[in-house]
């Protein structure tokens, strides 16, 4: 049984793109076509167009509180269709197998698996989450955060 994972279409408030799309479902429909393992998943609930595959950041990455997830383990990726927690949630495409899991942490750097993590591959953490430095920073601008980092593309690896 997969567990839900909803993303968010719009920046968060205290986000400074407050409001505007992440284009987050684009992004991860982009990363599954640009996927050779992943271009026939089973459904990409019409999200099949081909200019897709040019999408700048496309996101095979997502990081979350807490300590639920392991490899092997496939999540049913979805989003509000309304105002969130008081809407409906839409399934963007079938269920998503996880194929790494990484301890991720920040308390003013970030961490992967107890180790730091460079600029140059905080960049890397942030194009594969479908985010550029600046907005993967504001996004985690709190004082600490502890989590996993899940990687659904078996290309990538931290």
């Amino acid at each position: 049984m997969s567990k839900v994972i909803t993303f968010s279409t719009s920046f968060m408030k205290n986000h400074p793109k407050a409001g505007e799309p992440t284009h987050f479902v684009e992004k991860i429909i982009a990363g599954m076509l640009q996927n050779p393992a992943m271009k026939n998943h089973q459904s990409l609930c019409g999200y099949d167009n081909l200019a897709l595959m040019d999408c700048h950041l496309p996101k095979s990455t997502t990081i979350r509180a807490g300590k639920n997830w392991s490899v092997g383990d496939k999540f049913s990726p979805r989003i509000w269709s309304g105002r969130p927690y008081c809407s409906p949630q839409k399934q963007i495409c079938d269920d998503i197998e996880i194929k790494r899991v990484y301890d991720f942490k920040y308390n003013g750097f970030f961490w992967i698996n107890g180790n730091i993590v460079s600029t140059s591959e905080l960049i890397t953490v942030a194009n594969n989450d479908g985010l550029t430095l600046e907005d993967f920073w504001a996004w985690f601008k709190k004082s600490h955060f502890e989590g996993q980092l899940l990687v659904w593309d078996e290309r990538i690896y931290y």
